[in-house]
């Protein structure tokens, strides 16, 4: 018996799935957040946090009950963390069931629906640690991404088998589109795919992921610290290009002032190079802790994930970029350094003149009997 076409897509349309959309959300709250003050205050009640295994250290966030956020039975809420360089984060899941045609009206209106309920949470818990954050502010910039999870067993299909299926429904499903998308941006995202066993795979974009999957939790993980980390490089940049646009600002700073030529007195170019430095020095640390945060030596199957989290979501851009603007601030430190330097050598110079002119006057002065 052959099938049409037209079967097969009516076929498709009809097919019940089940799972859930994983939503993650990032919020820049301060420069930074004292999480032992939390701690000892008991500014917001904690849970112990189950130690990710592929996390180091010093990236171990302060984990959150999120009853602390108001209402009962907030089950939606899977996580709420806080970040000790100025960050919250928070995790929904919310289940579906359903056609896969209509999952995706399904997904956009979950969407569309947390965008507004994180926001809402992240005000009450920015208000809950205010305290404890240094230059609060609600809040600077934010972050979201989500997964679309789907049960293997509901489907009763292999990976390879859903993929050639659902392809361009997951296309679509992924840049939250109803209508079918062109061939070419298709195969842009069905390309970003990985897979550990034969029965499951998971599909990278930009702003979403699709895990076809029931054991989900440490890619769960990864796709939340990616999102983090987006974040926080973006608020960086920000920054830097606030802080560099001000200094090119300053008239004075092209030319030496008077208070360049007396040692040990700061000018206001001076104390505004040393702010950029400091800077400097502050988001390289946190930008290498966050670039350096994982360690998967020999777990080549979740290298390739964070690979592609990296590549779809453009952290190696905003790395190279924030790069590109701490060699500049490098430069205008060390270029400004050299300039002060020559004046004041030049000074030494002229004082050195002086004193030597001096002591022949007098000398001469004595030689000749006139002093």
């Amino acid at each position: 018996m052959v099938t049409s076409d037209a079967q097969l897509s009516a076929k498709d349309e009809n097919a019940w799935v089940k799972g859930h959309i994983i939503l993650f959300y990032a919020f820049d709250v301060g420069d930074e957040i004292n999480i032992n003050l939390i701690r000892k205050s008991k500014l917001a009640s904690s849970q112990q946090v189950q130690h990710f295994p592929h996390f180091k250290n010093y990236h171990v966030p302060l984990l959150l009950d999120p009853s602390c956020l108001g209402g009962d039975g907030r089950s939606d809420c899977i996580s709420c963390k806080i970040h000790t360089f100025g960050a919250v984060s928070l995790c929904y899941k919310a289940q579906i069931e359903g056609s896969f045609e209509e999952l995706k009206i399904k997904t956009i209106e979950v969407v569309q629906k947390y965008e507004k309920i994180a926001q809402s949470d992240a005000k009450v818990l920015f208000e809950e640690i205010e305290d404890a954050i240094v230059k609060p502010v609600f809040f600077n910039l934010s972050s979201d991404y989500y997964a679309v999870q789907i049960e293997p067993m509901a489907t009763n299909l292999k990976s390879e088998g859903f993929k050639d299926r659902f392809g361009v429904k997951i296309a679509s499903l992924l840049r939250l589109e109803t209508e079918t998308l062109s061939l070419y941006q298709q195969d842009a995202i069905l390309g970003s795919a990985t897979g550990y066993y034969g029965e499951d795979f998971i599909i990278i974009d930009s702003e979403a992921a699709f895990v076809y999957d029931n054991e989900y939790s440490e890619a769960v993980e990864f796709f939340e610290l990616a999102n983090i980390q987006r974040l926080e490089l973006q608020c960086f940049y920000l920054q830097l290009d606030q802080k560099l646009n001000y200094f090119y600002s300053q008239e004075h700073m092209y030319k030496p002032t008077l208070l360049s030529y007396v040692p040990l007195v700061r000018s206001k170019v001076d104390k505004l190079l040393e702010g950029l430095a400091q800077l400097r020095v502050d988001v390289s640390v946190v930008t290498e802790r966050l670039g350096n945060s994982l360690k998967m030596v020999g777990d080549a199957y979740f290298e390739e994930l964070y690979s592609m989290l990296t590549e779809k979501l453009y952290l190696g851009y905003w790395k190279n970029s924030i790069q590109q603007k701490l060699n500049v601030i490098n430069d205008l430190y060390g270029v400004h350094h050299d300039r002060q330097e020559s004046i004041r050598s030049e000074l030494l110079e002229v004082i050195i003149i002086v004193l030597i002119a001096l002591e022949a006057t007098i000398a001469f002065l004595e030689f000749t009997g006139r002093l």
